[in-house]
């Protein structure tokens, strides 16, 4: 009997120990002066979003997981407002970082640094109407994510005009510009804008295409259209100015994961398992090699 019981404890707490060390990546308390703060906002697949056990999981949340091994930190997710973000890392401490397909451009660059390009999107329409153009949106309503790249672009277009380059046939560039009147729409979650589009609340939404693919997966009432005039985005994670030792240690795990393609394999891993969970019928299998758990 005796020796039945110390089986059991000792299998109790083998299961306990391997619990700790894989759901503490899933935390969110402050508390531990250990921890490594991520600031994000979900849902944003396949780069952050709360998977069906309830945990945060996606691309940014491997990327920071590792980044928190590897300093041995216990990594704290916090899911707030996107446009928070920014001043939410600006104040932090040193092990604080805001991961939530961000796109880099100069006028958060002033805000926050950033490490190296991780991933690259181009911004499209969708719709239930076949809307290709920023044109097109003229006098129709119009939703965005508040504080993204999508809504500067649209408040742009609907004030003194979005500038875009166009590269002409004979190999030299040029610019041109669009002035539309549309009823823009923000909302601080791509869940409201979902539904109202789906509702025919609103026209259009303007958003990155991998989560909007993910998004609308399985709509077919809607349409994903790519457009000329939107540029290619480059996403970058957040980190307090100056410090430089963050950033290098998110930049250690980016740049051996694009190097040996690990990057990619994460992307169309997280990718397939959001649409698995959210109707696919097929369970994805993670590639040979590739780590999904961490001791953070």
């Amino acid at each position: 009997m005796k020796k039945f019981v110390l089986i059991l404890a000792t299998v109790l707490l083998v299961t306990c120990s391997v619990m700790f060390a894989f759901s503490a990546c899933a935390t969110s308390s402050e508390s531990d002066d250990n921890a490594l703060i991520m600031y994000t906002h979900t849902p944003f697949a396949p780069y952050e979003w709360k998977g069906a056990d309830g945990k945060m999981t996606g691309v940014d949340v491997a990327i920071m997981s590792q980044v928190a091994e590897n300093l041995g930190k216990k990594l704290v997710i916090k899911d707030v407002a996107f446009d928070s973000i920014f001043s939410s890392v600006a104040k932090g401490g040193s092990f604080t970082a805001g991961a939530a397909g961000i796109t880099i451009n100069d006028g958060r660059k002033k805000q926050v640094d950033f490490s190296s390009v991780y991933s690259s999107s181009t911004l499209v329409i969708v719709s239930k109407s076949n809307i290709k153009s920023l044109a097109a949106l003229n006098n129709l309503s119009v939703a965005v994510q508040t504080g993204t790249s999508g809504d500067s672009i649209l408040t742009q277009a609907n004030s003194t005009g979005y500038t875009y380059t166009v590269k002409n046939p004979d190999g030299t560039e040029s610019s041109e510009t669009v002035k539309i009147s549309a009823d823009i729409k923000r909302w601080p979650d791509y869940d409201t804008i979902k539904l109202n589009l789906l509702n025919g609340q609103i026209h259009a939404v303007i958003m990155d295409k991998l989560p909007a693919e993910s998004l609308f997966y399985g709509n077919s009432s809607v349409g994903i259209y790519p457009v000329a005039e939107l540029p290619q985005e480059d996403f970058g994670i957040a980190v307090k100015k100056g410090n430089s030792s963050m950033t290098e240690a998110i930049n250690e795990v980016i740049d051996l994961w694009l190097v040996n393609g690990n990057m990619d394999k994460y992307i169309a891993y997280y990718s397939d398992l959001y649409e698995y969970e959210n109707g696919g019928t097929v369970m994805p299998t993670a590639p040979a090699g590739l780590k999904l758990e961490w001791n953070c």
